[in-house]
């Protein structure tokens, strides 16, 4: 059997002047089935208007974006930290303190709880001289970090899509990078508690193996005191700590290869 139907918008007063030719599939031949089918083609029946049904869900929540200040809001923040990160991640206060201090150079960013105030999100972000002319930056978005508690109620793209803009209004930033070169706090995305596709979603190039589209790094942090002196005397070098004194002579040499590795430098 066929089964044909046509559809139109129809104004209902003038429904009768169209002849849409119709098949009407009927399941068998029995009495009931040719019943059901004359009861169809015979009888009038009102048409029912279907409306949508509405879910009284409340509106979503619209968050400030709050300056970040280090004496009113660190020790908080390092809560967040310690709570949103896994333990290979934390810092103690000083020295989260002292990483996201840097005048001049950093702009972080908290959310709160509207109702509690409760810090519920935090973003660091830093700019750095490229070479030593002084005038192209890197914006480098150090870290993001949203309360487990108000995770997918758009905290972090709130977060991510305000800095990004506040980060490409600042003149002489030609590159954004995820994660920061100086200060150091995170190179990169943590692996594997990272969801990369959230960052991809939002125009990241995550999958490449070049260095900055993706490729994965691994820092060591080493403490020389653990570690034995090695004989370098045969090959004419010396082993020591770095000294004030060699300064400059360190940031020459980071910034001669950084500029033939990766196309810039450091700032002296």
């Amino acid at each position: 059997a066929l089964f044909q139907l046509e559809l139109a918008e129809v104004a209902r007063e003038g429904a009768r002047e169209y002849g849409f030719p119709t098949i009407i599939q009927c399941p068998g031949y029995f009495a009931t089935d040719l019943q059901a089918v004359a009861v169809l083609l015979t009888s009038e029946r009102r048409t029912t208007e279907v409306t949508p049904k509405t879910r009284n869900s409340p509106p979503p929540p619209t968050w400030p974006l709050l300056k970040w200040d280090y004496d009113r809001d660190l020790p908080e923040t390092h809560a967040l930290w310690e709570a949103c990160l896994p333990s290979k991640f934390h810092l103690n206060r000083s020295t989260l303190g002292s990483l996201l201090k840097r005048d001049g150079y950093a702009m972080h960013y908290m959310v709160r709880e509207p109702h509690k105030g409760q810090a519920i999100g935090f973003c660091a972000t830093f700019t750095t001289f490229t070479d030593s002319s002084g005038d192209r930056l890197i914006g480098s978005v150090a870290a993001i970090i949203v309360h487990k508690d108000f995770r997918g109620q758009g905290v972090g793209r709130f977060l991510h899509d305000e800095v990004v803009s506040k980060l490409n209004k600042i003149r002489g930033v030609g590159i954004i990078q995820l994660g920061s070169t100086f200060p150091r706090l995170l190179y990169g995305l943590p692996v594997p508690e990272t969801d990369t596709e959230w960052f991809e979603k939002r125009g990241w190039n995550m999958k490449e193996s070049t260095p900055g589209n993706g490729r994965r790094v691994l820092d060591w942090l080493l403490r020389f005191a653990d570690y034995p002196v090695p004989d370098l005397a045969s090959a004419g070098l010396t082993f020591r700590p770095c000294q004030l004194t060699d300064y400059q002579k360190v940031v020459e040499m980071a910034n001669k290869e950084s500029q033939k590795r990766y196309g810039f430098g450091c700032r002296a």
